[in-house]
Parts: C-alpha cells; sequence; structure tokens
C-alpha cells in the first residue's frame, strides 16, 4: 500500500525476452540474487514453449514463488488461460509481492504483451515497468531477418541488453 492511503500500487513487472540461448536465465538468476539481497518478495513466471520445464531446474534460488505456464508461448491463445491464472495468482499473492518478473519463451511474440496485461482485471493490479531484451551478439543476425518473434521482441522492448559481446569483433558490435 502507499504510504498514508489505502490505495494499492500496482505490482511491478520485468518481461525479460530474447531469442533462445540468448542468456534469458542467467539474467533473471542475476535480478533474484539482487532482488534477494534487498529481501524482495519475488514471483517469477516460467514460460517454456515445450511441456518438459528446464528453466525453472536453473534457477539458483528455490525460495523463489515459481510459476509455470508450458506448451506454448504466454502471448499465444493457446496458453492465455494458464497465464491470465498464474497473473491472477501473482497480482493476490499474500504476503503481496514486491516484484514479477516474467521470463518469456526465446520464441515469444511479445507484441501482445500490453493487451493482455491491461485487461480489467489487471490494470489497477500490474504494471509493466521494463520489458527488457536481451540480444545474443554471436547470433542475432541469423535470426532477426527470419524470425519475426524476433523483430517483436527487440521492437516492443523497452531495454535492450547486448549478451555474448566478447564473441564477436568490434566491426561486428557495432553493426550490431
Amino acid at each position: 500500500m502507499a504510504e498514508g492511503s489505502n490505495v494499492m500500487k500496482p505490482l511491478p513487472v520485468l518481461l525479460i525476452t530474447g531469442f533462445l540461448g540468448a542468456g534469458k536465465t542467467t539474467f533473471v538468476n542475476q535480478l533474484l540474487d539482487h532482488f534477494q539481497a534487498e529481501n524482495k518478495r519475488v514471483a517469477l513466471l516460467i514460460n517454456e514453449f515445450g511441456r518438459v520445464s528446464i528453466d525453472k531446474d536453473l534457477i539458483n534460488d528455490s525460495r523463489q514463488t515459481i510459476y509455470e505456464v508450458n506448451q506454448g508461448s504466454i502471448f499465444c491463445a493457446c496458453t492465455r488461460d494458464q497465464f491470465v491464472s498464474a497473473l491472477d495468482k501473482i497480482a493476490a499473492g499474500e504476503p503481496p509481492f514486491d516484484v514479477a518478473v516474467i521470463e518469456s519463451t526465446g520464441i515469444a511474440n511479445t507484441a501482445d504483451l500490453r493487451k493482455h496485461l491491461s485487461a480489467e482485471s489487471f490494470t489497477s493490479r500490474l504494471e509493466i515497468k521494463q520489458n527488457i531484451c536481451l540480444i545474443d551478439a554471436a547470433n542475432f543476425h541469423k535470426v532477426y531477418a527470419t524470425l519475426p518473434a524476433v523483430k517483436s521482441q527487440v521492437e516492443q522492448a523497452s531495454v535492450l541488453i547486448i549478451n555474448k559481446s566478447d564473441l564477436v569483433d568490434q566491426e561486428q558490435l557495432q553493426k550490431l
């Protein structure tokens, strides 16, 4: 609650995107370490395109409250009910969460993000603070031109992080 009032502040949401292998899970682990050092209560939503959860097993801190949406992108109609249900549980967290981190699948087309989170049931409870897209410096040029989801991730992001820059030369980094 905001100090001196009974009005609840929306839960800040950080969306982490990036194509497969860009370093999303490693980045999420670093975020979780940061929030743990600040004693923040974090809700983590992990989106796996497949049936089997892989990223959940790669999360360093098992004390986090983890929600999963599997078998499709969280922005696809095929998982909309799972996604909305997970968001509802996160927004209703008791005690309330300090922040929500959503790690999308690497092939997620994020163009519909705002549409999902602007649903009436979420507008006062959740607020996208950042849409962070990780870019694999060594492989980005291979996927950007051919995969519409990658283009969407970059265009919709509020922050771009060029990752793995040590794997390319300065000329390629400048082009990127």
